[in-house]
């Protein structure tokens, strides 16, 4: 084989060589959970570093110094709740306070003509009410878990239902949430006793919840009209009054009960047997009326069924009819 032969051979390629993939480093770290705000400083924290800055600042260094001044900075954000420029939230209390403040009263404007007085409305108080609710992210519910249902029978129509209801309300701002029990009671016709009682107790629960006074007059001081026999003169009688032992509590029923009685027995349009059926309820007993009589005859019947009776069992009896007239609206 010639030189210019071997010149025409194909030469063998060169191999490529290939350097080692370099190592990536393994980075292990631990999860170190949800950041956590630190808890605003007390001012005296504050005043003590603040302090030792000022008397020891010309023995640090440069970045001792430098340290403790951002240290101080810091501490001055979180005790003015600014920290890392986010403003403290309010409480679920400083809300309701401002609710309290923006609400000075809510005027009586329903009118009950057939016993001439004024009422507060439950819509003109939810009306207000909810406005600011609204304002301060507050959301306010109603729940029911207890009903009591007593069916009062008329001569005509349907009969009326007395309904009490037990229950509890919520208010929330989505983080903190503050509950309190209520109650309420009504009567009307077939099914609107409920509904009654419920707007009943929305309406005391939030009253109470606010503090929301029904008049902006101190509601103590009289009206003039109020007390009609004001100018008679005053009648001073024995102290033997009938049914009181003295020294002691009164034992029999009084007539201001009685009177007490038949005026909400009025405002709820209350029936004799109508009355009779609330004392069953309430005492678990009661005249024993006759269908045959008069409504005038079975009304005195009922009357003098009261007047026999003790003081706390009239007491009762009263009770349950002014709390049901609180309920439908009434004063």
């Amino acid at each position: 084989m010639t030189a210019g032969q071997e010149e025409m051979l194909p030469r063998p390629r060169r191999g490529k060589t290939t350097k080692p993939e370099e190592e990536l480093p393994i980075i292990s770290e631990t999860y170190p959970g949800p950041i956590v705000e630190p808890p605003p400083a007390s001012n005296e924290e504050l005043v003590t570093i603040e302090t030792a800055l000022e008397i020891f600042a010309d023995d640090m260094s440069p970045v001792e110094r430098a340290k403790l001044e951002a240290q101080v900075e810091n501490l001055q954000k979180l005790a003015e709740g600014t920290h890392r420029g986010r403003v403290a939230k309010p409480t679920l209390t400083s809300k309701i306070l401002l609710v309290m403040e923006a609400i000075d009263a809510v005027e009586k404007k329903g009118r009950n003509e057939a016993q001439r007085y004024d009422y507060q409305r439950a819509t003109d108080v939810t009306k207000e009410v909810r406005r600011e609710f609204i304002k301060q992210g507050l959301v306010f519910t109603t729940s029911i878990n207890k009903v009591k249902w007593t069916m009062i029978p008329r001569e005509k129509g349907s009969p009326n239902t007395l309904v009490t209801v037990k229950g509890k309300f919520t208010i929330t701002d989505g983080e903190q949430t503050f509950s309190f029990k209520g109650a309420g009671m009504g009567q009307d016709v077939g099914d609107k006793g409920i509904y009654k009682a419920i707007t009943g107790m929305l309406k005391y629960g939030l009253r109470t919840l606010l503090l929301l006074p029904d008049e902006k007059d101190d509601p103590e001081v009289a009206r003039p009209d109020e007390y009609p026999d004001m100018n008679a003169g005053i009648q001073i009688t024995s102290a033997n009054i009938p049914g009181v032992k003295q020294g002691g509590r009164q034992s029999q029923a009084t007539s201001a009960q009685i009177k007490t009685i038949k005026e909400a027995a009025r405002e709820l349009m209350l029936s004799a047997d109508g009355l009779a059926a609330l004392i069953v309820s309430t005492l678990g007993t009661g005249p024993v009326l006759d269908p045959a009589d008069s409504e005038n005859e079975q009304a005195k019947q009922v009357v003098a069924y009261l007047e026999e009776l003790p003081f706390d069992g009239c007491g009762l009896i009263a009770k349950a009819l002014v709390e049901a007239v609180h309920a439908s609206g009434g004063a």
